[in-house]
């Protein structure tokens, strides 16, 4: 947008020939850009939690099929964190030094939780035992908890491996997922 703007001040401003049809399509393409970040700010305004996690990364992707499975009420939303909506999201919020790929993220109450916190906040939220087994495991401090997270991060394309493109839902649950 800032971009598109720029351009046709700059363009006004040296009073450069240009057809109204090259100003209609910078317009345009602001425009579509908008509605994009419009449409992403209703979704966040739907106070549904969305969790953002590693597409490509097979240890993530069993850990998104878990959460489905164990969330009975169905309130999480799944994005990955190579999708150009989570970028713009990405951008938007403090991720306290975390790069996405590094860790899961929870987006609700529009704060952003990383690592082990943003695993405990979905685990409360889940069917018993799992909401159970998260809450017990607050209790351990968050920086042996961060340090066993990341542990885990570094070598999770190691121990669990890593696919080729990012998951494609089945239609039944692709309502869950923010395309």
């Amino acid at each position: 947008r800032m971009l598109a703007r720029l351009t046709i001040k700059q363009a006004i401003s040296s009073r450069r020939r240009i057809r109204h049809s090259t100003v209609r399509m910078l317009r345009d393409a602001a425009g579509r850009q908008l509605s994009s970040d419009t449409e992403l700010v209703a979704e966040l305004k739907s106070h549904q939690p969305i969790v953002i996690y590693d597409g490509v990364c097979n240890l993530c992707n069993a850990t998104v099929n878990f959460v489905m499975d164990h969330d009975p009420t169905q309130r999480f939303k799944f994005l990955q964190n190579q999708s150009p909506k989570a970028q713009m999201l990405l951008e938007q919020y403090d991720t306290k030094g975390i790069v996405p790929m590094d860790s899961v993220m929870l987006f609700q109450n529009d704060q952003i939780y990383v690592q082990s916190e943003a695993a405990l906040r979905i685990g409360t939220q889940l069917s018993q035992p799992w909401s159970l087994l998260a809450y017990s495991a607050l209790i351990i401090p968050r920086f042996i908890r961060d340090r066993v997270y990341h542990y885990v991060g570094q070598n999770r394309y190691k121990w669990f491996g890593k696919t080729d493109s990012c998951r494609v839902p089945t239609p039944e649950i692709r309502s869950r997922f923010i395309q």
